[in-house]
């Protein structure tokens, strides 16, 4: 089933040859380093679930993917986690972005990125009092660890 229409995509190709130039074997993945993202106008949530494609007989891979940049969809900014399995080799794992665009990205000619932390809301009550705080959540190993109930609100912003 293909993704809703509002969605932007862009087609992400790779290939792995030998030092021979035979094509190798094996599987890359592509994990979204967010757990889903929501298309409120295509009413659907995209699950982090990673996209796996198998080499074919050239060595060939070839995945659309919704692009990291794609403000329509709740989570985005983003990165993919790209895993590259082939029979024998070490596993080899970076980051890259998919920008928007109509040309067809090569994995060869992309430049890792570092991963994309999502922002997270997370609420948190202390002594009663609760507030929502957004982004990363700056507290002690454990709340009894600070000095005072104040401080708790303090560091966590209620």
């Amino acid at each position: 089933m293909p993704l809703p229409g509002d969605v932007s995509t862009r087609t992400v190709h790779g290939q792995w040859l030998d030092m021979a130039g035979a094509a190798r074997s094996g599987a890359v993945s592509f994990t979204p380093s967010v757990g889903r993202l929501v298309d409120g106008a295509g009413n659907v949530v995209l699950t982090g679930a990673p996209v796996v494609r198998a080499l074919d007989a050239a060595g060939e891979i070839s995945a659309v993917l919704p692009c990291t940049d794609d403000l329509d969809l709740t989570g985005a900014p983003f990165t993919y986690l790209v895993v590259v399995q082939l029979g024998g080799d070490p596993v080899d794992a970076f980051h890259i972005e998919v920008p928007a665009g109509a040309s067809t990205l090569e994995l060869a000619n992309l430049t890792p990125v570092a991963p994309v932390v999502p922002a997270g809301s997370y609420v948190v009550s202390v002594n009663g009092l609760s507030g929502v705080v957004t982004g990363a959540l700056q507290a002690a190993q454990n709340l009894a660890d600070l000095a005072s109930a104040a401080t708790a609100r303090t560091n966590l912003a209620v």
